[in-house]
């Protein structure tokens, strides 16, 4: 398993939506906000809503933490 997960968001900014590949570090915190418990990256289903928190590496958005909201 590579750790990817792709994510569609809208910027900001230019209010243009976008699609994104975004790796998620081995050890990063996966929490859902319905049960407050952790969670594992299998858990994620296409089309729930995320908010991933970490940094850009190299061009890539490494995420360290996701919070699943629905």
């Amino acid at each position: 398993s590579y750790n990817l997960i792709q994510v569609r968001y809208v910027d900001d900014i230019s209010g243009t939506e976008n699609v994104e590949q975004v790796f998620v570090k081995s050890g990063a915190k996966i929490i859902s906000t319905s049960s407050a418990t952790d969670k594992k990256l299998k858990d994620i289903q296409p089309g729930q809503t995320i908010t991933a928190m970490g940094s850009r590496s190299s061009g890539v958005f490494e995420a360290t933490t996701i919070i699943i909201r629905n």
